[in-house]
C-alpha cells in the first residue's frame, strides 16, 4: 500500500507542476519576449541569454516547488 501511495503522490506532484506551468507560462513567455525584443532594439548582447535564463529559472523553480510543496 505504501508503494501505491508513493506513486500517487509523485503523480499528484507532476500534475500540479503541469497545471501550475500552464498558469505561469504566459507571464514567463511574455517576459522572455520583452527581453528578446529589447535585444533587437538595443545593441547589447545579454538580452537573449537573459531571456533563456528567465525560462530556465522558471522551469527549475516550478520543479523545486513541486518537489517540496506539501500535498493537502
Amino acid at each position: 500500500m505504501h508503494e501505491f501511495l508513493a506513486l500517487m503522490t509523485r503523480r499528484l506532484r507532476v500534475v500540479w507542476a503541469w497545471a501550475f506551468t500552464g498558469w505561469v507560462a504566459p507571464v514567463v513567455v511574455a517576459a522572455a519576449l520583452v527581453l528578446v525584443l529589447l535585444g533587437w532594439l538595443v545593441p547589447w548582447g545579454w538580452f537573449e541569454p537573459a531571456a533563456i535564463a528567465v525560462v530556465a529559472a522558471a522551469a527549475i523553480a516550478i520543479a523545486i516547488v513541486a518537489a517540496v510543496r506539501p500535498l493537502t
